[in-house]
């Protein structure tokens, strides 16, 4: 029988999760259980067809990227600069085009790795 912890929180275990409705990507087939290869014979595809499809995208807009985003972790403190590279030059961040240059050097801050965080603490 499972018995939970006594002193677990839950809360920290959150993240960004989207659950597509059946509506969305109308001429796009939902297909739930693949093999390996019909996944690498057809994911480039796939990605094309969801990529045109703005159902398919959350938008998180400039003020929730100041106030709602905590932390931007990575697994390794090598990928920090690449995170960097994408909020600095990308057009759209979560999908949101007008990202401020104030806002993407807030969102830089933001930036750590799991890496730093277990040699710190």
């Amino acid at each position: 029988m499972f018995e939970p912890e006594t002193d677990y929180f839950f809360y920290n275990e959150r993240e960004w999760r989207a659950f597509l409705s059946d509506k969305s990507c109308n001429d796009f087939d939902w297909i739930w259980e693949i093999s390996r290869e019909d996944y690498e014979k057809n994911r480039d595809k796939w990605n094309e067809n969801l990529s045109h499809d703005f159902d398919n995208f959350i938008t998180l807009y400039e003020d929730f990227l100041r106030d709602g985003l905590t932390s931007i972790v990575v697994s390794h403190e090598d990928e920090v600069n690449e995170i960097i590279e994408v909020i600095l030059n990308s057009k759209k961040l979560f999908g949101y085009p007008g990202v401020s240059k104030e806002a993407r050097h807030y969102l830089i801050s933001k930036i750590t790795s799991f890496e730093r965080i277990s040699l710190d603490y």
